[in-house]
């Protein structure tokens, strides 16, 4: 075999392998991500109620209100990709209305000093936005499985809206809101 084929074989063999090696890492290397699609009233119904109830065991009588309050979208961020121990919270809604619970909820933990508030935190920017519809449906997700689970009928807890969503809808810290149970067919 003279030196000019061997070359030509060797071009060939190189030009096969760096192909075939492309290929395979282009397979392996994952896929960009998906974007995010707003999940259905259907699916919000459901995550709320198994964020609610599974693997939870909770405590009867021991819940007084809800309190859903605003949060920065930003200093929240680690908190929402973990979902693991956060400091004042239950339940957080992130900007895209996917809600999470923390292992407060999981513990029965108490976050506020009287120790009888469920807290729902949704994620912002800015301090004059409002609720995205999906972030709204979320919270009434969780709002309908906790009072399934804890309070349904004429016990329900109040539902209060505090500080910074107050302040975005006009009212006053506190308000009490007055939610219809979330009906998935009207959607």
């Amino acid at each position: 075999m003279n030196q000019q084929n061997r070359m030509i074989k060797t071009l060939a063999c190189l030009a096969v392998a760096m192909t075939a090696t492309s290929a395979l890492l282009s397979w392996i290397d994952p896929s960009p991500p998906l974007p995010r699609v707003a999940l259905s009233t259907e699916e919000l119904a459901g995550l709320g109620q198994s964020l609610v109830t599974d693997g939870v065991t909770v405590r009867e009588g021991r819940w007084a209100r809800i309190e859903i309050s605003a949060g920065d979208a930003g200093e929240l961020a680690g908190s929402y990709l973990a979902a693991t121990s956060h400091s004042t919270t239950h339940f957080l809604v992130d900007l895209d209305g996917r809600p999470t619970r923390t292992t407060r909820w999981v513990r029965q933990e108490d976050t506020a000093q009287d120790g009888h508030s469920i807290r729902i935190e949704v994620a912002r920017h800015g301090s004059v936005d409002r609720m995205s519809r999906v972030q709204w449906l979320a919270v009434r997700g969780l709002v309908a499985a906790i009072h399934a689970r804890i309070a349904d009928g004429p016990s329900r807890l109040p539902v209060l809206l505090q500080g910074g969503w107050a302040a975005a809808y006009g009212l006053e810290p506190g308000t009490r809101l007055d939610l219809a149970p979330l009906n998935t067919a009207s959607y």
